[in-house]
């Protein structure tokens, strides 16, 4: 994974210039100090116990850096390992489980953390007797209870991450040293885990198609045109969604086809996901998969009414972006706001006009 090494060039560097020093140390230590009053010998056990306590306090380091890096790829991927998760197609509200969620928050992870390990083998610091074998599944964890479909986030501004499998620290000079334990971090200051819950549950509800259709309802009797009138119901659909978060969260949206008048021009392809059948390598809590709620005449309610003048069936596809600006991440190149991504596709018919009493 080419990104995962670039990103891990700047870590290398800091592990590697820590280690120097931190032998520089030992062997000052080793020697004794002229201004010191007692002389304090290092046997070699020590040095190398030493350099592997370094090394795990680092590689821990990277864990919280590969799994930071994880979540901002997932949440601009909606959620999923696909580069456009849809949570709503053809009206249908589908987000991803909380399966979906955390096996791509655990795939993506563990692909950048060993990308780090795979290249320490070429490394300066491979010269200081130090190694460390892959690990086989990296493991994503929400604070627990309901604290993450709250309203307020503060109990849900941070995930926890593990490494296990396989895994191994091995110092070899100038004794040998090795830990074959799990690696457990705390990701801080990342607010994925509730961002997704409370999507997750507002879409359950479609209450975003809601907030859309009802707005196209009290709009369609005036004068202006289709477009116009989506772009009321969007500007609605993005206040909705901020409501659902805070004012922390800036919403925007990128209308990525609308056809009026022929809605299939935008809706020939398929966006719905199969069901996931991998299994995570860790232990979590699975939530159910949520089941279809019906087509969009029953998500709004009420009765079928006459379609009034200017509405005509249209179809669309749109990304709303949501970015987090209560923190910023740190990645590989510089820090930045979590971005989580949401696609929709479904289509407007006449009928979603509200009738004129």
């Amino acid at each position: 994974m080419s990104k995962g090494i670039a990103y891990s060039v700047v870590v290398i560097v800091a592990l590697l210039g820590v280690l120097m020093l931190s032998v520089w140390s030992y062997n000052q230590l080793s020697t004794g100090s002229r201004y010191a009053g007692t002389y304090t010998e290092r046997t070699d056990e020590d040095i190398a116990n030493s350099k592997l306590e370094l090394a795990k306090r680092f590689l821990s380091q990277d864990l919280v850096y590969s799994s930071q890096e994880a979540a901002l790829e997932v949440a601009s991927n909606g959620g999923t390992l696909q580069s456009k998760t849809f949570w709503y197609c053809q009206a249908d509200p589908q987000p991803p489980t909380k399966q979906e969620f955390l096996y791509a928050l655990s795939n993506m992870s563990l692909d950048f953390l060993n990308a780090y390990i795979e290249e320490l083998k070429d490394s300066e610091i491979a010269n200081l007797g130090i190694s460390a074998s892959k690990y086989d599944c990296a493991g994503m964890y929400s604070p627990e209870g309901t604290v993450c479909s709250q309203k307020d986030s503060t109990g849900c501004e941070y995930f926890r991450s593990t490494a296990s499998g396989n895994g191994m620290i091995q110092v070899t000079d100038p004794a040998v040293a090795s830990y074959a334990g799990d690696l457990s971090v705390s990701n801080d200051n990342n607010r994925i885990m509730w961002i997704y819950n409370r999507l997750y549950d507002d879409t359950k509800d479609s209450k975003l198609l809601r907030v859309i259709t009802s707005t196209l309802r009290d709009e369609c009797t005036g004068p202006q045109t289709m477009q116009t009138k989506l772009e009321v119901a969007f500007d609605k659909a993005c206040e909705h969604l901020v409501s659902v978060l805070d004012t922390d969260v800036k919403c925007s949206y990128s209308v990525l086809c609308e056809s009026v008048g022929n809605p299939i021009a935008c809706l020939n392809f398929d966006c719905k996901r199969p069901e996931m059948t991998q299994q995570l390598c860790f232990n979590s809590d699975q939530a159910s998969s949520n089941q279809g709620l019906g087509d969009i005449l029953q998500i709004i309610g009420g009765k079928t009414v006459k379609a009034q003048r200017g509405v005509q069936a249209t179809g669309v596809v749109i990304k709303f972006s949501l970015t987090d600006t209560k923190f910023n991440i740190a990645t590989s190149k510089e820090p930045k706001p979590l971005l989580f991504n949401v696609w929709a596709a479904f289509n407007i018919a006449p009928e979603n006009c509200r009738p004129i009493n």
